[in-house]
């Protein structure tokens, strides 16, 4: 075993040494796994509170979709995010998320997690206790049997089987007793140790003005000097996000490293943004976060306040799998709320939005200057105009999978004269958003209303003739004079005949 561990040790110093700290923390779990050693624990401790710092908790409710593309601080993410469900699930959403944990793989950073629910009042539901039991006894050794043996006190006369699992998984527990490290791995233990230490002290040096630097890029987003101190600042330490910033500051970066530092390091990076902001789907420029894709608030619990991180981000795009469907309105109208935070003043894009979303933004007197529907608004059309016109700054709007009747009523509208543009696309099947992503749109028109530029079509040649003619007749309400029609000439003889009797609304007609 010494040796093995002395293999799994020297991977992990190799790591360190080389700046990949969350691989050096991977080897220490693995060594972990071969002898449940307190003194890697202390050290999977140090180094995961080191690379959690700032890092944003994640919800149980959403583990599966970390499951398939898992990171190293996936884990103690997840357990922040338990801990604090804990706190207001029920008993069988707790047990159900009791049962996840069990199918981990063996980690000791799960243990500190289930004993700080056994000290909660809803641990002594049964559901909840047996789940604990379950967990725990799957870990291996247990450290600490204070929180278990409290529980066990307050198990009711009428539980008594419960109490024997409990004391058997107690009494397991504790027997498990670790081997004791050869002294040459305590020391190398040790060492390890101390270099962390070293690491994290020389890190403070300077930490406030960075700090500061920070602060000014996300008050000032332009400011790119401070980005460049900042960068240098960074780089002296070997933090990569420093690399980031440098390269795309200049003028001609190197898109293949870029693309090697996203791939390392893109999943830290946009951590701190929270668990509604779905893996991956986030763009960064000049080094910060500007856009995002939301993925939803599976745990059901009020939104997370949007933190400092946030303030550089201009849109938000919720094409992610995020289900509108399963929300029912106390739901999804916090979510207004939460967009008019400060911490979210530049977010000027909103992309792939539901008609109950912007339901949920009459009244925020929001940023917003460009806005994607989809789905269509069916029969909430009133409703999502009201919504849309409290937007003092919306200029820019497209409507995704809409009808004509959604085309006649903001043709018409008082908000449309104060549209720089307007777009909307149709499909003949899934006009209810039900659209495979490979599906073409029947037509697509987009029109500048505020300019009154021509009323724009893009036909396709395999196309319902009747919804468009309802379409090009609706868009008369813009009141643009010219029209404009592409794609026309691949139609049928009646189709196209159809479509000239619809034009004499405007003044103006082309026929490309």
């Amino acid at each position: 075993m010494s040796q093995v561990l002395s293999g799994l040790l020297e991977r992990v110093e190799d790591a360190f040494a080389r700046r990949r700290e969350e691989a050096a923390l991977e080897g220490l779990l693995d060594a972990w796994r071969e002898t449940q050693a307190r003194e890697l624990v202390a050290l999977i401790e140090k180094l995961t509170a080191r690379l959690s710092e700032g890092l944003s908790p994640l919800m149980m409710a959403a583990a599966s979709q970390y499951r398939f593309r898992p990171h190293p601080m996936d884990v103690p993410r997840l357990l922040a995010g338990f801990v604090e469900e804990a706190r207001v699930l029920s008993p069988e959403y707790l047990a159900r998320h009791l049962g996840t944990l069990q199918q981990w793989p063996r980690d000791p950073r799960v243990l500190p997690a289930l004993l700080a629910v056994a000290r909660l009042p809803v641990a002594s539901r049964e559901s909840v206790a047996k789940g604990l039991c379950d967990a725990v006894a799957g870990i291996g050794v247990l450290y600490d049997a204070t929180p278990l043996r409290s529980l066990r006190e307050k198990l009711l006369p009428s539980q008594p089987l419960l109490a024997e699992r409990l004391e058997e998984v107690i009494h397991l527990g504790l027997s498990r007793v670790p081997p004791a490290l050869a002294p040459e791995v305590q020391a190398r233990c040790a060492a390890l140790g101390a270099a962390i230490d070293s690491r994290i002290v020389d890190e403070r040096r300077g930490a406030a003005l960075r700090e500061e630097l920070l602060a000014r890029v996300r008050e000032a987003p332009e400011d790119d000097e401070a980005r460049r101190v900042l960068a240098d600042q960074l780089l002296m330490l070997e933090d990569p996000l420093g690399e980031l910033i440098s390269l795309q500051c200049a003028e001609r970066p190197d898109e293949v490293r870029l693309s090697e530092l996203l791939a390392a390091h893109q999943v830290r990076w946009e951590a701190p943004l929270g668990f509604l902001v779905a893996r991956g789907g986030t763009r960064f420029e000049r080094g910060f976060p500007v856009a995002v894709q939301m993925q939803g608030n599976p745990s059901r619990l009020p939104l997370p306040e949007p933190g400092p991180s946030w303030k550089t981000v201009e849109e938000i795009d919720w094409s992610a799998g995020f289900l509108w469907d399963d929300w029912e309105e106390p739901l999804y109208q916090d979510w207004g709320q939460w967009l008019s935070h400060p911490h979210l003043r530049r977010v000027t894009s909103l992309r792939r939005v539901s008609s109950q979303l912007v339901r949920a933004l009459e009244g925020w007197s929001l940023p917003v200057r460009h806005l994607e529907l989809t789905g269509g608004v069916h029969t909430e059309r009133a409703e999502v105009l009201r919504a849309l016109s409290t937007l003092p700054s919306l200029s820019s709007l497209r409507l995704e999978s809409g009808e004509p009747a959604d085309l006649e009523l903001f043709a018409r509208s008082p908000l449309a004269p104060r549209l720089e543009r307007f777009e909307m696309t149709h499909f003949t099947e899934g006009s209810y958003g039900f659209i495979r992503s490979s599906a073409r749109p029947d037509w697509t028109l987009s029109v500048s209303p505020r300019a009154r530029g021509p009323v724009e079509l893009v036909l396709t040649p395999r196309l319902r003739t009747e919804p468009l003619v309802a379409a090009i007749r609706a868009a008369t309400g813009f009141g643009c004079p010219e029209l404009r029609l592409a794609g026309a000439s691949t139609l049928s003889a009646r189709a196209n005949e159809r479509l000239r009797e619809a034009v004499t609304g405007y003044e103006r007609v082309r026929w490309e």
